[in-house]
């Protein structure tokens, strides 16, 4: 599955910067990229999620996972799934957990 990813203006703890000075970087990667950059082992991810190696192979190749699927493998890798729903007159929204 390939993810896109960038840098977002309204997040905490992201200093502002003005709008002349400031890049968006977005960066496409498969979930194995971001598993092996962070230095974690399919095996060691699985037994941290308490599911299987071959498991966690599929949520890395799958192309339609499920968001909870992907917020598991977010918090597995020391991460956090976040959401952004973006509009051509630039509205956006964050979609928000309701656990």
């Amino acid at each position: 599955m390939h993810l896109r990813t960038e840098s977002l203006d309204d997040e905490p703890n992201q200093k502002k910067v003005s709008s002349a000075k400031r890049s968006t970087k977005s960066v496409e990667v498969n979930l194995d990229v971001i598993r092996r950059s962070r230095g974690i082992s399919q095996k060691d991810l699985a037994d941290k999620l308490n599911l299987s190696q071959p498991a966690i192979s599929n949520i890395e190749t799958c192309g339609n996972c499920r968001l909870d699927t992907l917020k598991k493998f977010a918090d597995g890798v020391g991460g956090k799934l976040k959401i952004k729903i973006k509009f051509p007159d630039g509205v956006s929204y964050k979609l928000s957990s309701r656990r």
